[in-house]
């Protein structure tokens, strides 16, 4: 392995540890074969869905103890800030509303984003045992459907 094969790897499993949507596409595209792909962006979605699990929980355990020690008052009377509700926040709430654990289990890896969905999960989820296994196997599921859908494209492109 060369120093640009290696540099490949390591941003294919950087970015499926963050966005895995677009890690395998990226992947077949640089050449990988069908299973190096599902290697790599397996490890890096699984990494990364370790990773946000547990430094997320721990650092919204750690700003909720401080918010909750230390009163924070303000020194003038100022108006209320204003709470800036995001599409993705929206997004996250309802599919939390209609469709449970399972739903942000199954849609983590994709639409939200590992980051984002692995910190919720942990923080709304943090005492059903399953919850962690069922969001790796999650990840690899994805890694499959994700790396057959890419090769099936690139195949389209070449016979186009």
């Amino acid at each position: 392995m060369d120093q640009a094969e290696i540099a490949k790897v390591v941003s294919i499993f950087l970015l499926s540890a963050v966005k895995l949507l677009f890690a395998p596409g990226a992947a077949i595209a640089s050449g990988f074969s069908l299973e190096k792909t599902v290697m790599i962006t397996s490890c890096g979605g699984c990494s990364g869905v370790l990773f946000f699990y547990y430094t997320g929980f721990r650092l919204t355990e750690k700003i909720g103890d401080m918010l909750r020690q230390v009163k924070i008052l303000p020194k003038k009377k100022r108006a209320p800030k204003k709470i800036v509700i995001s599409d993705r926040k929206k997004f996250v709430v309802r599919v939390r509303q209609r469709f449970g654990m399972a739903g942000l289990l199954l849609l983590t890896p994709v639409a939200i984003s590992i980051p984002i969905g692995a910190v919720v999960l942990a923080r709304f989820y943090k005492d059903n045992k399953f919850m962690l296994p069922l969001l790796l196997l999650s990840v690899v599921l994805w890694c499959f459907v994700l790396t057959y859908f890419s090769v099936s494209v690139k195949q389209t492109l070449l016979d186009f």
